[in-house]
């Protein structure tokens, strides 16, 4: 897993990124919908609702969150806030 940021302008970005299975182009927006799980959850008593929580709360934040993946190599989350005012 790599994680990275950079800040521009009023924005900063998180990436977080895999080298697992990737995600089907297909499903890229569906991931963050409430219901969606595309395996079994990862222990007893999951309730699978991870990314749509993400999203939640980056949409609460002014922000925002993508995935970029080719369904085979891996994948890169970009998450999006605005950037904080400088303290006085």
């Amino acid at each position: 897993m790599v994680i990275g940021g950079a800040a521009e302008g009023e924005w900063v970005e998180l990436t977080v990124s895999d080298s697992g299975p990737g995600i089907a182009p297909e499903l890229h927006e569906r991931i963050f919908e409430h219901s969606l799980s595309g395996q079994p959850p990862a222990r007893p008593g999951s309730l699978g609702f991870g990314l749509w929580w993400v999203k939640a709360w980056m949409v609460r934040l002014g922000g925002s969150v993508a995935v970029e993946s080719d369904g085979r190599h891996g994948a890169t989350f970009r998450l999006r806030l605005p950037r904080a005012a400088e303290a006085p």
